[in-house]
């Protein structure tokens, strides 16, 4: 397995295409970064080169059918952690709800 993500960056955009469009040729998003689209009531980070959208809606993102913690054994849950707060914030709901949730 991979690395655990740590300390993931939060970046926006105007809608899921121009998040998706930046994920591939940007070189300040990193894997495990946190990307939001408020317009479209998506949140969710990148993994490799696919943007995946922890939020019910996912527009151009890649849609989790499982909690995103467990996603790839756990590599990716201080990615989740951050896009599930932020989700939170902007009353979006998750896809699919952590397992250890309160």
């Amino acid at each position: 397995m991979s690395n655990p993500i740590t300390a993931p960056a939060a970046h926006r955009f105007a809608d899921t295409a121009e998040g998706y469009d930046a994920t591939q040729c940007r070189d300040d998003i990193r894997d495990g970064d946190v990307l939001v689209v408020e317009s479209e009531r998506v949140v969710g980070f990148l993994d490799a080169a696919w943007p995946v959208a922890i939020t019910e809606a996912h527009g151009e993102f890649h849609g989790l059918k499982i909690p995103a913690r467990e996603h790839h054994g756990g590599r990716f849950t201080a990615s989740a952690e951050l896009a599930e707060q932020i989700a939170a914030e902007l009353g979006f709901p998750l896809a699919a709800k952590p397992a250890h949730s309160a």
